[in-house]
């Protein structure tokens, strides 16, 4: 008999996964978290993982987004802005198109 892959198809909200995440991380302020509360703590933070957020930050003004490390420059100076990925697309067309003429 061949090897059956056996799946269980669980949703949950991404509320309740943050959720449990903030009360894992407030145990663990207070010393007091568990060796399987750290596992699915992991656990928790790999599900939420799952889900992306097309977005993009662009702090030079060229229309293209920068990289996730610009999180830690903006908290810091405020000088970024979000913008929509489909916007930055198409920003980043045109310049090839500009580029490609010369």
């Amino acid at each position: 008999m061949a090897n059956k892959k056996y799946t269980t198809r669980l949703e949950a909200g991404l509320g309740e996964l943050i959720l449990q995440v903030l009360k894992f991380n407030a145990k663990q302020k207070l010393g007091i978290a568990t060796r399987e509360e750290r596992i699915q703590h992991d656990l928790f933070i790999k599900a939420l993982n799952e889900v992306t957020i097309p977005i993009g930050f662009d702090c030079d003004g060229d229309g293209i987004p920068d990289t996730l490390e610009i999180f830690a420059t903006s908290a810091n100076t405020s000088c970024c802005r979000i913008i929509p990925v489909e916007a930055s697309r198409r920003a980043n067309a045109k310049q090839i198109k500009r580029g490609s003429r010369r």
